[in-house]
């Protein structure tokens, strides 16, 4: 463990200076939770910014090569990631529970007791001093100096950039989006505790709140605890495992942009009869135009659903292969950039479209200009994407997964190798025919057939890596 109380104390100014041993609870023992629990909740706020700060400031200074005093520098680093894993963070969430447990085991009829309180002054302090040596733990491993940048970066295993930063990300949501809030609301609870105490026995107003407060510190506290776990999740996780996390998000953001043009194919069109004949014939063609190319990109997203799927499944038979533990955070960003582009872009063209759809415009403007660079930017980022993969993922042996292994002796790669450079190939042609079939539509020439893809079935009967896609 690498941080030290002072060290803590000294940077961070959170500290409250209540003392719990000796205390004899008074009348205004509830005040000093309260005020412990607001001080702390501005504290992590002023704390997050400091080290924010000091990471951003120090983001761009790197160095090539790491000297001995560096290398003393990677291993205190680990050791407070380490410290993050296996006992800040699990010790940031017993308390949080141990101060919801006191909340919500209070009987909101009856004033708090002399137990009660000092059991709560007990808890505060403890959680102080522990989400200072959080942030001074986080600090030491997100700010990068003088390590090497995210091209150079390979080696440093759980605190290279890549990891790192989305560490930071994750302990600033933490804080701002939980800690803050949570703490707040417990200050708020004390208060219309005292409120609903025996000072006011027939304030049923002040009761319904009292248990409305309670309530809903459970549940932050809940929330909160699932994402402490989720960090250490984070910190514990593979390099592939963090990708296969955000892969399947992207995946999921896929959904939204189907159903938009999904609904959009089969929109119905209503004559403006306000419109003179010839307008409305226009306005007509127009939208039938819209129709049928949004039509025509349902096979395009379809299909980069079942591409970011395939790539986010952690079963080794949908996916037997593992990831090269030491690639740089510049070639881990870009392998997780390819389906997020294509995402993006997809979800620009149903936007685009919506928006064509609903405008008197008679023809497709910026979307006519640019269509032919837009798909073709399209086809670049999943073909940039399969290459990628192809190189940095490493089939299983054998004894990993139920699938038999052999050496192609024509290629001399390994045959699931040669599964993913197949299903790579099906899914291009797939996507190369969906492509020519929206171009067509756009120059309004005949179209070839809508293609018919089925994708991942749990339960199919077939190879893995069958896209279980045809055209027909």
């Amino acid at each position: 463990m690498y941080v030290g109380t002072d060290q803590v104390e000294h940077s961070l100014h959170i500290g409250l200076h209540i003392t719990v041993a000796g205390l004899q609870p008074e009348p205004q023992t509830a005040g000093l939770v309260i005020d412990g629990l607001e001080r702390l909740a501005n504290g992590c706020c002023s704390s997050l910014d400091d080290v924010v700060r000091l990471v951003d400031a120090q983001r761009n200074r790197h160095e090539d090569h790491l000297s001995i005093d560096h290398i003393e520098h990677v291993k205190r680093k680990a050791g407070d990631l380490d410290a993050l894993k296996s006992s800040l963070l699990p010790s940031l969430r017993y308390l949080l529970t141990s101060l919801s447990l006191l909340l919500n085991q209070h009987d909101w009829t009856q004033k708090a007791s002399p137990a009660e309180l000092e059991l709560a002054l007990e808890i505060v302090p403890s959680l102080n001093v522990t989400v200072a040596k959080i942030f001074c733990a986080t600090k030491s491993v997100s700010v990068l100096k003088p390590l090497p940048d995210k091209d150079h970066d390979h080696h440093l295993k759980g605190i290279k950039e890549f990891r790192c930063s989305r560490l930071l990300r994750s302990i600033k949501t933490l804080v701002v989006k939980h800690l803050c809030v949570l703490f707040m609301n417990c200050a708020q609870s004390i208060r219309v505790w005292e409120l609903s105490s025996a000072n006011h026995p027939a304030n049923s107003e002040s009761r319904t709140k009292a248990i409305q407060k309670s309530l809903g510190i459970q549940t932050r506290t809940d929330n909160s605890v699932l994402f402490i776990d989720k960090i250490i999740d984070l910190i514990s996780n593979t390099d592939l495992a963090i990708l296969r996390g955000e892969w399947l998000t992207v995946a999921g953001s896929l959904d939204p942009v189907l159903e938009v043009i999904t609904n959009l194919s089969n929109a119905s069109i209503t004559p403006d009869m306000s419109l003179t004949p010839i307008e409305r014939e226009k306005d007509q063609a127009h939208r039938e135009r819209v129709v049928k190319v949004s039509g025509a990109i349902i096979p395009l997203i379809k299909l980069s659903r079942l591409f970011v799927k395939k790539i986010s499944s952690t079963s080794t038979q949908k996916l037997p292969f593992t990831l090269d533990t030491e690639l740089s955070s510049k070639t881990l960003e870009d392998l997780l950039d390819g389906p997020f582009s294509l995402a993006c872009r997809l979800e620009n063209f149903a936007r685009g479209f919506s928006e064509t759809h609903h405008k008197r415009s008679w023809t497709f403007g910026h979307l006519d200009t640019h269509a032919h660079q837009g798909f073709n930017e399209l086809t670049k980022i999943l073909e940039k994407s399969l290459a990628e993969l192809n190189l940095h993922f490493i089939p299983l042996s054998s004894s990993d997964h139920d699938q038999d292994h052999r050496m192609d002796e024509r290629t001399g790669k390994d045959s699931c190798q040669n599964d993913f450079i197949n299903w790579s190939s099906d899914l291009k042609d797939l996507w190369y025919k969906a492509v020519d079939r929206c171009l067509q539509l756009y120059s309004s020439g005949p179209a070839p057939a809508e293609p018919l893809i089925e994708e991942d079935d749990e339960e199919a009967d077939q190879r893995p890596w069958d896209t279980r896609a045809r055209w027909d």
